[in-house]
């Protein structure tokens, strides 16, 4: 700041600066893009006395974990409460630099920060320090840059998917959403590109949109290839076109029916090579919501069920829950008083028989591993990982398993217990 306001001649130019980007993406370089073989080490940051400290007062009975990977040596509640701890530190980043600004009479700049790599569920993002939510709730606005061009052509589902999480975020808080109009990586986005990547962005009502690509194209950025100006002509006249259009839209309020609630129980479990997590299978049928049937969601981070704020639940038509191993009773109570209905994904949840009256479960008879489900609705659904239980006559079984019933409903409750490919998942939301 001081910098600024002494090429400015002694005061900030808040006249012409109106913003400040905060940082990009991860807080850490942990393995940006995976292990490079599979003797890397993906360390836990920070190992610091000021980390250990932070996660003591959260968790006073667990060790802190020295490394990711090991929750049969750890547990899996020192994993969540590791990855709640930094991530709060890292959002806590956000919350100091927007006082410094009050504090420097500066208040009305915005801040904000691209929050996430490769896409909003990248496993990358929690390991490197980032909350969207946490972040989201401390930044002016929220920005995302998908990447969905690039010399192999156009992926429809990167926006719809990345944008989908994000701006529920944004408009969970009531921030501003701000998307990147990719202007690089490879090859420059051809006119063609730039239009789908416009429409698909508006689909999710940003305030703004921003530009990212300009440069020298005889010295890029590394590994790039400028698009503005001169990098490609006929993308840079389009966006002219492309801006005005955007200036003169009328904004159209998003309410969302759905709300995703990801418990960090489950979410620390996910990483590099854990394909099969629940949280990687929930991550991948809200991507679904968004790209194939556009249905806008609010996500919710919570360190655990304990901690949600049920009087928000009950504002939505479907909540949507990936469940941890272990669910509080008075969580199944919650549960079966929201009003609408609640997609409750089960595969991992060792107490569906703490409260029969509300799960139907008289017991929990087997784990399967692959073969299918089969459903009412009459597709069979490749399956990883299924639990299979016995249910009262009161239930009704929508899927099964070598006719042991693993999908059931029970009221206005849905339980999904088996890893099924998430393409066919949406379908119990209808």
């Amino acid at each position: 700041l001081a910098r600024w306001s002494e090429a400015n001649g002694g005061t900030f130019p808040d006249d012409v600066v109106k913003g400040i980007r905060v940082g990009d993406e991860d807080y850490f370089q942990t393995v940006p893009n995976g292990p490079a073989n599979p003797a890397q080490s993906v360390p836990l940051w920070d190992y610091s006395d000021e980390a250990i400290a932070a996660f003591k007062k959260l968790n006073p009975n667990d060790v802190y974990p020295r490394h990711w990977g090991y929750p049969e040596a750890f547990g899996e509640k020192a994993y969540a409460d590791w990855m709640w701890s930094l991530h709060s530190a890292c959002a806590g980043l956000l919350r100091t630099t927007k006082q410094t600004l009050r504090d420097e009479n500066l208040g009305s700049l915005k801040i904000w920060r691209n929050i996430t790599r490769c896409n909003s569920f990248y496993c990358g993002n929690d390991l490197g320090g980032t909350s969207l939510d946490m972040a989201a709730r401390e930044l002016d606005i929220v920005c995302a840059d998908p990447y969905p061009a690039n010399d192999r052509g156009y992926n429809g589902g990167h926006i719809p998917s990345d944008m989908g999480y994000v701006a529920g975020v944004a408009r969970r808080h009531g921030k501003e959403l701000m998307p990147w109009m990719q202007g690089h990586e490879a090859h420059n986005p051809k006119p063609e590109h730039l239009e789908l990547i416009y429409k698909q962005h508006v689909e999710h009502e940003p305030t703004r949109i921003m530009y990212l690509g300009y440069g020298n194209l005889e010295r890029p950025p590394i590994g790039t290839v400028a698009t503005f100006p001169i990098g490609n002509r006929k993308s840079w006249e389009l966006s002219r076109g492309l801006n005005q259009e955007f200036q003169n839209r009328t904004p159209q309020q998003i309410k969302a029916g759905v709300v995703a609630v990801r418990d960090y129980q489950v979410r620390s479990l996910n990483g590099f090579g854990r394909e099969d997590c629940l949280d990687r299978l929930f991550a991948g049928t809200l991507s679904e919501l968004s790209a194939r049937f556009k249905s806008h969601y609010d996500p919710i981070e919570t360190r655990s069920l304990t901690e949600l704020n049920w009087i928000e639940l009950q504002r939505y038509a479907v909540v949507v829950v990936a469940l941890p191993r272990v669910v509080p009773a008075h969580c199944w109570q919650a549960f079966a008083k929201l009003p609408g209905k609640c997609i409750l994904f089960a595969s991992d949840c060792e107490t569906l028989g703490a409260d029969r009256g509300i799960t139907g479960v008289q017991s929990s008879q087997e784990i399967v591993t692959g073969g299918e489900v089969e459903t009412v609705e009459g597709p069979r659904l490749a399956s990883l990982t299924t639990r299979c239980v016995e249910v009262g006559p009161e239930v009704q079984a929508l899927g099964t398993h070598n006719r042991k019933t693993c999908i059931w409903k029970k009221r206005s409750l849905v339980f999904v217990a088996s890893r099924i490919t998430h393409q066919s998942i949406p379908a119990f939301l209808e």
